[in-house]
């Protein structure tokens, strides 16, 4: 069988379209912003979304080298690298995060001297909505550590802190 490289990508473009059906969002598949700001929050790394998808495209490469050919690795590659295009198109750098609210930033700010706090034993429930908005921000990861216990861990990511210092540079305090 023959693998022509408009085959691959027409590939790479259902299986992108399959995953936002199954995983994520009908404009497809949206799970790397999250997955960097997990990963930067427990490694101290300030990976951008753009090198998340370029990281996973080199893990197909290599993949792509060692044994029998397997199409998927090619297929997921160019589903990859089309990922990161997207992501450059946009422009997004570890400098370009949204920006935060008033509220955000006092969340922010209550937290960077904390560091890994049970979320309901210190926030009243005023600004866990302030909260969530942080985390889907990937400004801080929210974690429950034990299934039997609905209580949630909050951590602020180095994305957060960086945001936060970003915001005290642009608006000095008296």
């Amino acid at each position: 069988m023959t693998h022509r490289a408009d085959e691959i990508l027409t590939q790479a473009a259902a299986e992108l379209a399959d995953r936002a059906k199954t995983y994520d969002a009908p404009e497809g598949e949206r799970s790397m912003g999250k997955t960097v700001a997990a990963f930067n929050a427990i490694t101290g790394h300030s990976l951008t979304e753009q090198q998340g998808w370029q990281f996973m495209e080199i893990l197909k490469i290599v993949r792509s080298n060692q044994g029998a050919f397997r199409a998927d690795s090619f297929t997921d590659a160019a589903a990859y690298a089309a990922l990161a295009g997207e992501c450059a198109g946009r422009g997004l750098t570890s400098d370009d995060e949204p920006e935060l609210t008033a509220n955000e930033v006092w969340c922010l700010e209550l937290l960077a001297p904390l560091g890994t706090r049970n979320f309901d034993a210190i926030f009243p429930t005023k600004i866990v909505s302030d909260i969530y908005s942080l985390h889907d921000k990937g400004f801080v990861v929210l974690s429950t550590p034990d299934p039997d216990n609905y209580r949630q861990t909050i951590t602020i990511t180095e994305a957060g802190r960086a945001a936060l210092r970003r915001h005290k540079q642009k608006t000095p305090r008296d």
